[in-house]
């Protein structure tokens, strides 16, 4: 038995090794309609089995020659590497066994089983920076990035002893490579672009500090009403620097005491105080007194003139590395009636999104408020990426309501996340202005655990409205190997 011409054909027409790999995907996934099955009865050989696959010693020497061809990946000379790839599964010839065309699926999977499995001996760093790593035909369908087979919490996962919520699909089972459905995007969005930054060697590798400034009032900007029912951010001018002032004060503090990643709340970061944040920045990255172990800042989220409500990325020197769009605009539906009480105006929701990603912590992900309680992207896009952290800033009446989506990121995907939300924000006996959500393990599953940070309360006086202290909070999360509780891996202190 042959491979179908037109299997073969569209592999012809890849103009990349990762374009070979999306197209290998699209075919299987258009072409399998029970994945798992498929590759337990084509792939797999077991000795107690009453049958195994014939064809399985040929599809190993169709691998091993890959990978031959391919050990060393250059995209200069991939027209000849191609060229040899197409001969291979011209020449092949199978041993009939069950269904004709799974037996003939079964090649195109292992050509992409180890195009996979060759990522981790490439310079991935070079080819990937910036976005996803198929430029050609493919990527109308398909997108292809690098997955994260290293991350912070891995000594927790393998104690866990229990795979994440299954895809279900052909990905389930590689290791390299990840796919993002184009469709799955929103409308008009640009593709997720990569960021690759690095941390400082640390004596506690499993061990990461994030500060949160929380104590933010809102009093320098205001939500206000344009057309119906849309609300928009307009900023308070004469508020913004004494605000950036006070904001990076308590930076430099969190820096002092070991901060690798700095988060604030949504909204409070306009374009003014951005910049002299970034300013702040550049400056401190010289001072060597400092011993700063910062990696990144999450400055919280942006309303921009296009009326758009942005989270703007830096590096520890101030350097914007990514920019993420607000997916999930939030709105309240109209008490016995149609349409909204109140929407959130945004212009292009979704339109870029930037992921971070840190040799030995993993991919992060920024998500920004609605996102993560009833976003659908978002929860995708943790599927896919299986990021190690959600970086959440929010303005939110009610931080509660961020516990229990929190919690199963944590459950049924390994990921982490660490909130802040605005004092301002906060309505009634609301007492969340943070926290973290952790994985760990519970009897025998995986399970995630929210410890919350929480203002202190108005009546102890502790705490008074409209106060100038600008409260802000250390989280050192703790992912050691040893068997230790939830609360023990949240540890949490004012700056």
């Amino acid at each position: 038995m042959k491979v179908d011409s037109k299997y073969i054909e569209k592999i012809a027409e890849s103009e990349s090794v990762f374009d070979m790999a999306a197209i290998c995907y699209e075919i299987l996934e258009k072409e399998i309609t029970n994945p798992i099955l498929f590759i337990s009865q084509y792939l797999d050989e077991d000795s107690e089995a009453e049958i195994n696959n014939p064809n399985f010693m040929i599809l190993r020497e169709f691998s091993d020659n890959i990978s031959k061809a391919l050990e060393k990946y250059s995209e200069l000379d991939f027209t000849e590497k191609k060229e040899y790839i197409v001969e291979l599964m011209e020449k092949l010839q199978l041993v009939v066994f069950l269904q004709n065309k799974e037996n003939q699926l079964s090649v195109i999977f292992t050509l992409l089983s180890t195009i996979d499995c060759l990522v981790a001996s490439w310079n991935i760093t070079d080819i990937a920076e910036g976005g996803h790593l198929n430029k050609g035909k493919s990527s109308a369908s398909y997108l292809v990035y690098m997955a994260s087979n290293e991350c912070l919490h891995e000594e927790v996962i393998w104690k866990i002893d229990r795979e994440r919520e299954c895809k279900g699909d052909i990905e389930e089972t590689l290791n390299g490579l990840l796919f993002l459905k184009r469709d799955m995007l929103p409308p008009n969005a640009q593709t997720p672009e990569i960021c690759f930054l690095y941390r400082k060697p640390v004596e506690i590798p499993w061990r990461l500090r994030v500060a949160v400034i929380t104590g933010l009032e809102g009093t320098h900007f205001k939500i206000v009403s344009t057309v119906g029912s849309t609300k928009v951010i307009r900023y308070v001018e004469e508020e913004q620097e004494q605000v950036a002032r006070k904001i990076c004060c308590k930076m430099y503090d969190a820096i002092q005491q070991g901060a690798e990643f700095i988060l604030l709340p949504e909204f409070c970061v306009s374009e003014k105080i951005l910049e002299y944040i970034k300013r702040k920045l550049s400056e401190w990255i010289k001072d060597e007194q400092l011993n700063s172990h910062l990696i990144a800042v999450f400055p919280g989220s942006t309303w921009i003139d296009s009326e758009d409500n942005v989270q703007f990325l830096l590096d520890a020197g101030g350097r914007t590395i990514g920019r993420y769009y607000k997916n999930t605009p939030y709105r309240k539906k109209r008490n016995g009636g149609t349409g909204y009480q109140s929407c959130e105006g945004l212009a292009h929701p979704g339109y870029r999104t930037s992921l971070l990603w840190i040799k030995d912590i993993g991919y992060i992900l920024p998500a920004t408020c609605r996102d993560v309680i009833d976003g659908t992207f978002t929860k995708y896009l943790v599927q896919r990426f299986q990021p190690t952290f959600l970086m959440v800033p929010a303005w939110s009446s009610s931080g509660s309501s961020f516990e229990q989506p929190l919690e199963r990121f944590a459950a049924e995907f390994f990921t982490n996340a660490v909130l802040c939300n605005g004092c301002g924000a906060l309505k009634g006996n609301a007492s969340i202005v943070g926290g973290a959500s952790v994985l760990g393990k519970k009897k025998t599953v995986a399970s995630g655990k929210f410890e919350a940070v929480k203002k202190p309360d108005v009546q102890t006086g502790l705490c008074v409205k409209g106060c100038n202290k600008l409260c802000s909070y250390m989280l050192e999360l703790e992912f050691s190997p040893q068997n230790i509780s939830f609360e023990e891996r949240v540890r949490k202190w004012e700056i």
